[in-house]
């Protein structure tokens, strides 16, 4: 508590522990979805990523992850 997020994957990693869903299937995608995440830009800082809605500006490392997902 109190300690700054330095890393993509810190924060998903705090988003799975703080804001676990009910269901254990949402979980498990919620998990999966985590992993690639932090596989793809789990290195890059937070501020390194302008937004994730669709349409917004989103850094060139984030880009093709996005695009991706979204097929």
């Amino acid at each position: 508590v109190g300690r700054s997020i330095k890393t993509v994957a810190e924060m998903a990693d705090v988003w799975l522990r703080d804001y676990p869903r009910a269901a254990p299937s949402s979980r498990r995608t919620y998990t999966a979805a985590v992993k690639s995440i932090k596989a793809e830009i789990g290195g890059l800082a937070p501020n390194a990523i302008d937004s994730i809605r669709p349409g917004a500006r989103v850094r060139p490392a984030f880009r093709s992850w996005t695009r991706a997902c979204a097929s």
